[in-house]
């Protein structure tokens, strides 16, 4: 290990070790007993000044970790054959750095088999357990310090919801793994997303987080590959207050499309964004295309803000539905479930239940439910797989287990895992999820908004139902006329100069010299010349026949009527006494095509001369 790894994990240490203080809050955890225990980070409260809010996070939060219990049960159904037993002990970040790593190591001082049964000064008061593995946390802010800290462990840890690239390292975040595909893969379909709705004039707002930025980056390697303009940029925080807020919404105002749209795209978490948008319900705020990231995909936003995210277009992980999950989530109460946060949730998005009666009705296809149950999957299969290769045909955790099991062992059997427990679950290279993504639009339907698929993005392949919609900052230059920058991503279509023309459409201007000198310009001084039946060069002078004179003269008399045409072509040839009654017979058919003006540039003569 290099001098600059050991000073990095002794700051993160340190770090830990300065935030380890008893709270009220920090005492409720869930533990369920086993032969090996997993750690679970789970971000069950929402942050509010770096620490917990009161408020729990209903999707990601709650839901994952109930996610989590069921897939622990069903592993242990395998398990049991063996005579042993999976455990689990969860804690609440809150979203936050320091108490993801503050119960990291706690995972880490009780990864051996200790008898230790009293930790942390009265903290926490628990039996002796042996924690194999982490799952979680949450975000790939968090992710970051937690997988550098348990790298100094040798825990190997699985995330189903981090996906930043910036873990995209194998050397420095050797045992960290994940059920889910980089987000890579997303900033790329979002990209070809935009391309294939015609969105080639946008705006982004991205967090302030490993998430955001990385995100962001990719996000703008690739559209610049598709040619696809990003007219402004901002990052944002959880601390920005609601003047800055208002700030980048004004900025954002002035950024329509030349169909009067403001189309963003919004990379960051649902919390950051539903600030934003909760700002722009108040200043009522209305245009806006958005195209968003797994953050918000498949989350249904606060109340009240439905309208404002109404025709969102979004990618999420590509899901499918865990029957053994929604039966244990609308089968729970107070009394059965051993969610110690569940009653808590209850009375906050749920108080008429009561103990005996209370259904869930919330939204259990979120996204990532499948994809923490992989994780689970992955370390039971892997348990499993260890037991038959060391135990043979004894039950319970063999001497050979406890001598032998080291975390670079476990790590190798999770490389290996492939379609555990039925699933078609595999680890990409041993490290990370297949990339699949499902694309939804979040529509009303009846009397209230849905998210709804309109295609996938799988792989590196796209597939969309939804509508063309042409949206780029200004309208295409017609034949005639050049594009002027007036600011990034914006132009306005002035008329070439005297004495030039285009034969294409959306003609940049800083292109227009090199047309005049090698296409279908004239300067005045040739048109004296060509009309005198001679031409000046470098080379000998050459000699025209009368007709091919004629001729030349023909095609000049053309070019010089073209050059002055507008786009209404047949009120100028009706009335621009310059033009011939042939020629403005022969052009107007076809001059909105700019057919004359290419025919006039594949002449020898004109080649020859011009």
């Amino acid at each position: 290990m290099d001098a600059a790894r050991q000073i990095e994990y002794l700051t993160l240490y340190l770090l830990v070790m300065g935030s380890l203080i008893c709270s009220k809050t920090r005492q409720t955890y869930l533990y369920i007993p086993g032969d090996f225990i997993l750690g679970g980070l789970f971000s069950v409260h929402f942050t509010k000044d770096n620490g917990c809010d009161i408020n729990i996070d209903p999707n990601s939060g709650i839901q994952l970790l109930d996610a989590t219990i069921v897939a622990l049960s069903e592993v242990n159904v395998y398990l049991k054959q063996k005579g042993v037993s999976l455990g689990l002990i969860a804690h609440d970040t809150c979203y936050s750095i320091n108490p993801s790593l503050e119960y990291s190591l706690e995972f880490a001082q009780q990864s051996f088999y200790t008898k230790q049964e009293t930790l942390y000064n009265n903290c926490m008061t628990l039996t002796s357990r042996r924690v194999i593995g982490v799952i979680g946390p949450a975000t790939s802010r968090e992710t970051q310090y937690v997988a550098s800290l348990l790298a100094l462990f040798k825990i190997p840890q699985i995330s189903g919801t981090a996906t930043s690239s910036v873990l995209n390292d194998r050397q420095k975040y050797k045992y960290f793994k994940r059920t889910v595909p980089s987000d890579t893969y997303q900033a790329k379909g979002i990209v070809q997303l935009l391309r294939a709705n015609g969105w080639v004039y946008v705006s982004i707002l991205y967090e302030d987080s490993s998430y955001g930025r990385y995100g962001y980056n990719d996000i703008k390697k690739f559209a610049q590959q598709e040619n696809i303009c990003i007219g402004y940029e901002k990052q944002t925080s959880m601390d920005m207050t609601d003047l800055e807020i208002t700030e980048v919404l004004t900025d954002l105002r002035s950024r329509k499309n030349a169909k009067g749209k403001i189309v963003v795209v919004l990379f960051m978490l649902n919390q950051n964004a539903y600030r934003i948008i909760r700002k722009i319900h108040d200043m009522r705020i209305e245009d806006f295309i958005w195209t968003v990231s797994d953050g918000l995909t498949g989350l249904d936003p606060p109340v009240g803000l439905e309208n404002i995210m109404d025709g969102a277009i979004g990618l999420t992980l590509q899901t499918s539905e865990y029957s053994g999950y929604i039966q244990y989530v609308n089968n729970q109460t107070t009394e059965t479930n051993p969610n110690p946060w569940y009653s808590e949730f209850l009375h906050q998005y749920y108080p008429n239940c009561t103990a005996g009666n209370c259904e869930r009705i919330n939204n259990t296809g979120i996204p990532y439910i499948i994809s923490v149950r992989d994780a689970v999957y992955a370390f039971g299969n892997a348990i499993l797989n260890i037991h038959s290769e060391m135990c043979l045909n004894e039950t319970g955790v063999c001497k050979e287990i406890k001598e032998r099991l080291t975390g670079d062992l476990l790590l190798d059997y999770l490389e290996k895992n492939n379609n555990p427990f039925n699933t078609s679950f595999h680890f990409v290279d041993g490290v990370e999820g297949p990339p699949r993504y499902s694309i939804q639009q979040y529509i009303r339907k009846g009397n209230h908004f849905v998210w709804t698929e309109i295609g996938k993005f799988v792989g590196e392949e796209l597939e969309l139902d939804a509508v063309k919609s042409q949206a780029a900052c200004s309208v295409e230059c017609f034949p005639g006329y050049i594009k002027r920058i007036t600011e990034i991503c914006c132009w306005e279509c002035t008329p070439c100069p005297s004495g030039t023309i285009t034969n294409s459409s959306d003609s940049p201007e800083k292109n227009n010299k090199e047309r005049v000198m090698r296409s279908t310009a004239v300067s005045p001084s040739k048109t004296h010349n060509t009309y005198s039946g001679s031409h000046e060069s470098n080379g000998p002078q050459t000699k025209r026949t009368e007709q091919n004179s004629h001729s030349y003269n023909y095609t000049l008399e053309k070019a010089s009527c073209i050059d002055r045409l507008d786009h209404d072509y047949d009120v100028i040839l009706s009335t621009d006494k310059t033009c011939s009654s042939k020629l403005k017979n022969e052009i107007f058919d076809a001059v909105n095509e700019s057919e004359e003006i290419v025919k006039i540039k594949e002449n020898p003569l004109y080649n020859s001369y011009a």
